[in-house]
C-alpha cells in the first residue's frame, strides 16, 4: 500500500489531475490528494480487518494447566 499510495502522488500522475478545473470551488488536484489519501486508510482498515479475522479463526493450542493452583 506504500508503494501504490507513493505511486498515486508522483509528478506523472499528479499532472493527468493539475488542471484548471475545480470542484465545488475546490481545485482538482486538492481533491485528487485527498481521495487518494481516505482511500488508502479505507484500503488498510480492509486489510488489517481481513487479516485479524484470518487470524482469529486460526486454532489456538490449548494453554497448559499450571499444577499446584489449588495451594
Amino acid at each position: 500500500m506504500a508503494l501504490l499510495g507513493t505511486w498515486l502522488v508522483m509528478p506523472p500522475m499528479l499532472d493527468v489531475v493539475n488542471q484548471p478545473t475545480s470542484v465545488f470551488g475546490i481545485p482538482t488536484i486538492v481533491v485528487y490528494v485527498f481521495a487518494v489519501w481516505a482511500g488508502l486508510i479505507i484500503f488498510t482498515r480492509m486489510v488489517a480487518r481481513r487479516a485479524g479475522r484470518a487470524f482469529a479463526r486460526e486454532e489456538m493450542p490449548p494453554e497448559p494447566e499450571s499444577e499446584g493452583e489449588g495451594g
